[in-house]
């Protein structure tokens, strides 16, 4: 396939093309036969990276029956996303489809931009997760808590901070952006292979983990989080990027 994204997403019924090895971008359109969710569910020779748009479009139980998307077993990239703008939400729907989702157990990278439910999915705290995911992207979902995997969250409004368990002990790459349910962060088990650490556009977020639990951090990029109320401390020394934009009261860029 040609490299451009914006004729992969135009494939009209793109099931029929069982031996294909790449789609890098999947439009799901209620409004046209040819672009339902289910299409997707009979290429099992898909490899490398799948970004499925326009979920909120998703029409009703048939085609997430039809999809079984953990039949994909040369997946290594999941981006899912939702239109975040909509003025008609449906939480309880958003949430049905995003567990239906659910990859194969080796998947490395997660992306998961825009979603209104009211939690992660199940199988995001999988043993296999815990043990295989690299890399995990989070932006603009609404979720009221979060993996415990990731250490312990207080989310806004909420007295008590969800109970910790094991963390992800493969992640490499954690991206936490315009989460504005996220008040506070700690981690009592350290992230031994964390290398790149981005929180962004957190708006009520006021505390996060020492960067101890972070043994080998390499980059970490802390943007437009205006109620971080303090800083943990940089080790300079140590990492080969470090960038805090906007964050806190006094802390306006330091690079």
């Amino acid at each position: 396939l040609v490299g451009n994204n914006s004729y992969h997403c135009g494939i009209f019924e793109v099931m029929k093309l069982k031996s294909i090895q790449e789609l890098r971008r999947f439009e799901v359109e209620r409004e046209k036969h040819g672009f339902e969710l289910n299409q997707l569910g009979k290429l099992i020779q898909l490899q490398g990276s799948l970004k499925i748009c326009n979920l909120e479009k998703v029409g009703g139980t048939t085609e997430l029956e039809e999809l079984k998307l953990v039949h994909l077993q040369h997946l290594n990239r999941l981006i899912l996303g939702w239109d975040g703008n909509q003025s008609d939400r449906d939480p309880k729907k958003e949430q049905d489809v995003l567990e239906c989702l659910k990859p194969h157990n080796n998947l490395q990278e997660v992306f998961i931009r825009g979603h209104g439910g009211h939690t992660y999915p199940t199988w995001l705290c999988s043993d296999h997760s815990a043990k295989n995911l690299e890399c995990l992207c989070l932006k603009g979902v609404a979720w009221k808590s979060f993996p415990p995997l990731l250490g312990e969250l207080l989310m806004v409004g909420e007295e008590h901070p969800s109970v910790a368990g094991q963390t992800f002990q493969n992640l490499k790459i954690l991206e936490l952006v315009n989460i504005a349910t996220l008040k506070k962060w700690s981690a009592y088990s350290p992230f031994s292979k964390l290398e790149v650490l981005t929180i962004k556009d957190c708006s009520e977020l006021t505390e996060l983990p020492f960067l101890h639990m972070f043994p080998i951090l390499q980059k970490i990029y802390i943007s437009d989080c205006v109620k971080l109320v303090s800083v943990p401390p940089i080790p300079w020394s140590s990492l080969s990027k470090a960038e805090l934009r906007r964050v806190g009261a006094s802390i306006q860029y330091i690079d």
